[in-house]
């Protein structure tokens, strides 16, 4: 007859005391727990703003196309036809691209004065040709604020333009609304970029807005003329949403809107734009201000949640082995804790933006993000560095 001894000895103590801090400090350290929490619907309704007190401002809307007519024929429409008193929709092509042309023209017969298209010139090099796009859009504009957005990104609303216009008043510098992938794009890069946009989006209800992964912002135009553009980041070919929001963003003056009718829906990414998308960023990084913060926090939440993962599988293993029953069942529970603090908070998050998520895959597609990183470091570390580069200095 084997004899189970429950025996506490100082191993048990030392390796069960340190396997469940650990697991509740990877609890705590959770980015579900310090992401954006949407307003519930009484809290909308019960809530104003300036700008819906007062007469609604007029907005151009930029959009700026490479080699995407079929989206653009599909999307434009949705932006011509806003339930909006004052606006106008601004695309910026490239000279050379026939069928988007051809869509531009029939699109401003139908729509007269509400679009206005121009094109950039095929020859023009050494500067990021999606920044030339937005500052001619900019210039081009007649209203005071600018609405940046993308043609593969679709309102969901004729009111997403009133909606966004909530924020769009005296004293806010920068207004950041929410971008959703459709149900065709991958269930894990859906919750990646969920996740990610909360971050964001918490940090700038917080005053501390400095970047964004959604294409639905607006800023003034005036400023961005006055501070000379994307002057600071010239040199590299894209960042130009994370770049408008970390320069231009002051502190307590962005406006976060949440309302579902402020939801553009974007079409899926290519296996090629969603890893650029990647890579561009880390080429960007060390330009933008507070940058430190997020790698940071990214280093925590990633580093405690692995160590308590290692921990206490670990622990499991030498207790069984040493027959250490009481260590084993510390151990199980740390574990349990993580998982189930996880899942809990993770369902709370990312269920209020999209239902199709798997509750239980949560866990797995957030342990899925870190080897991810390393994949996307490993990528940018062998690329050719001229290939996130104008080549002007």
């Amino acid at each position: 007859m084997v004899k189970i001894s429950f025996n506490i000895d100082t191993v048990t103590i030392i390796l069960g005391s340190m396997t469940l801090l650990i697991a509740i400090i990877a609890s705590i350290v959770n980015p579900f727990l310090w992401t954006y929490q949407r307003k519930s619907k009484t809290d909308e309704d019960g809530g104003s703003s300036e700008a819906e007190g007062s007469a609604l401002p007029g907005i151009s809307i930029i959009l700026t196309t490479h080699d995407d007519a079929e989206v653009l024929q599909h999307n434009l429409p949705h932006f011509l036809t806003q339930d909006y008193p004052d606006y106008q929709v601004i695309v910026v092509s490239e000279q050379g691209q026939g069928e988007t042309e051809e869509i531009l023209k029939r699109m401003k017969a139908n729509y007269g004065d509400r679009l206005y298209y121009t094109l950039i010139p095929e020859s023009s090099r050494y500067m990021s040709r999606k920044k030339l796009q937005i500052t001619l859009g900019v210039k081009a504009a007649k209203h005071e604020w600018i609405l940046l957005s993308d043609p593969s990104c679709c309102p969901q609303s004729d009111h997403w333009l009133a909606t966004m216009a909530r924020g769009c008043h005296r004293g806010n510098h920068v207004v950041m609304g929410p971008v959703l992938f459709d149900e065709e794009t991958p269930t894990g890069r859906r919750f990646e970029h969920i996740l990610t946009a909360e971050d964001l989006l918490h940090a700038a209800s917080q005053g501390r807005a400095w970047r964004t992964n959604m294409q639905n912002i607006c800023f003034h135009k005036d400023e961005f003329l006055q501070q000379e553009g994307f002057r600071g980041n010239l040199q590299l070919i894209r960042g130009e949403y994370d770049f408008i929001i970390n320069k231009y963003s002051q502190g307590d003056d962005t406006a976060v809107i949440d309302d579902e009718k402020s939801i553009l829906i974007e079409r899926a990414p290519s296996d090629k734009t969603w890893h650029n998308r990647h890579l561009f960023l880390r080429a960007s990084m060390p330009l933008l201000r507070n940058h430190w913060r997020l790698r940071l926090w990214h280093y925590a939440t990633n580093g405690f949640l692995y160590l308590s993962i290692f921990m206490s599988l670990g622990s499991i293993i030498f207790a069984a082995i040493t027959q250490r029953w009481i260590l084993l069942t510390v151990a199980v529970i740390a574990l349990l804790i993580l998982f189930l603090v996880r899942l809990y908070t993770g369902r709370k998050a990312i269920r209020q933006w999209d239902d199709s998520i798997s509750t239980i895959a949560i866990p797995f597609h957030e342990l899925a993000l870190m080897w991810k990183g390393i994949g996307n470091t490993f990528r940018y570390c062998f690329a050719d560095k001229n290939d996130f580069t104008s080549h002007k200095l």
